[in-house]
């Protein structure tokens, strides 16, 4: 019975949702996802163009779908008032980029004359050395990994390029003085802003206290993994300015932990920024110190969760021997109903992936996006009652 629910799902709903995902994975998989089915789907009629439009600019694509547009001349199939706020959208993320990419050198090189220690985390950094393209994405914010004892230094080098700090979210007033933070216990990630520009400032690679249903994650399992990824860490050259940055296995679990912790798995460029980790760095990623850092925080069934997903949107870029085990795990969920999988799937990538709910509302109703009996039953919940 839960079949034809499924279908009628995929056949009558997010047919935007799904030419995106579709045009991602085309840039992944250019020869097995090819021009000839990417141009099929473009000149579907009833593709609302309008909404397509948004889920792009909601998931900050703009650069990427236009360079595949462009790239594999599927121009043509866009509408033309379309096509021209794709082309402006695009513009004004790489205006951004070059704004913000200034800011960031700026505060980099405060740091680096103070001496500050900080490995940076995700955005610019991460672009370039996986996506080639300084302007595939236009962030709003610098990420910035501290050692707690730095927090108070950083804070002031910070007040003296401009810079608010922000310690409740909530408020529209920013803190501007040091000495407002004498007594000051900084959280996993504080947050400063000047004008459009902001900076997080992290002392643990997750965020645990605000946002964290993970019980298994506490406060000291989030400081063991921050101590242990810290020594995994490389050194790049960003904006001429040599910076730490984490290694191909740290940055794939950083990320990871990242997309659980704050976003619940729920973030569709989080899934294309692993894929694309995963090509560059197929030969230099340590599954098995992966794994067995996964293992140790039990957070496996997290782990896997996020490969199925991971391996359905992206197939054949992880190793034969981790595919295997994908088999071999989805075999022993046999018994917990695994059948449900296409509905978890479709729940998770197709209503709230593409930024359709609000974020607290995901948060609340989706902090298990993983394979358990909580999760099952809440499924199962759903299903009764979309079918009665």
């Amino acid at each position: 019975m839960i079949k034809p629910y499924i279908d009628h799902i995929y056949k009558t709903f997010f047919k935007e949702e799904y030419l995106l995902q579709i045009l991602c994975e085309a840039q992944i998989h250019p020869k097995q996802l090819n021009k000839k089915m990417s141009s099929q789907l473009l000149q579907q009629k009833h593709i609302d163009w309008e909404k397509m439009l948004d889920l792009i600019k909601a998931n900050n694509l703009q650069t990427i779908i236009l360079d595949y547009f462009q790239n594999q001349r599927l121009v043509k199939f866009l509408p033309s008032g379309i096509q021209s706020r794709l082309v402006k959208l695009a513009f004004y993320s790489h205006i951004y980029s070059l704004k913000h990419r200034e800011q960031s050198r700026i505060i980099l090189k405060k740091l680096i004359n103070n001496k500050v220690e900080f490995v940076m985390m995700k955005t610019y950094a991460l672009k370039e050395r996986i996506f080639k393209n300084r302007e595939i994405k236009a962030d709003l914010d610098v990420d910035l990994l501290i050692p707690v004892h730095e927090f108070k230094e950083v804070s002031g080098l910070l007040f003296d390029l401009g810079y608010l700090f922000f310690p409740d979210m909530k408020t529209k007033n920013g803190v501007a003085s040091i000495a407002n933070l004498n007594f000051y216990c900084p959280s996993s990630q504080e947050i400063f802003k000047k004008g459009h520009h902001a900076v997080e400032i992290h002392t643990t690679i997750t965020d645990t206290p605000r946002y964290s249903q993970i019980p298994v994650i506490s406060e000291a399992t989030n400081r063991q993994m921050t101590q242990e990824v810290y020594n995994g860490t490389d050194t790049i050259s960003y904006q001429n300015i040599k910076v730490k940055v984490f290694k191909p296995s740290q940055l794939l679990l950083t990320h990871f932990l990242h997309s659980l912790v704050q976003h619940n798995l729920q973030r569709a460029t989080s899934y294309y920024e692993c894929a694309k980790m995963l090509q560059v760095y197929k030969e230099e990623l340590e599954w098995g110190y992966i794994m067995k850092f996964v293992n140790i925080r039990k957070l496996k069934s997290y782990f896997m969760w996020f490969l199925f997903l991971l391996n359905d949107l992206y197939p054949n870029l992880l190793p034969n021997q981790l595919e295997s085990e994908l088999v071999n795990y989805e075999g022993s969920l046999k018994t917990q109903h695994w059948a449900l999988y296409p509905y978890m799937k479709y729940k998770i990538f197709h209503q709230t992936n593409f930024a359709e709910s609000k974020r607290r509302e995901r948060q609340k109703e989706w902090c298990w996006a993983i394979i358990d009996q909580h999760l099952l039953n809440l499924v199962k919940h759903k299903i009764k009652k979309h079918l009665v």
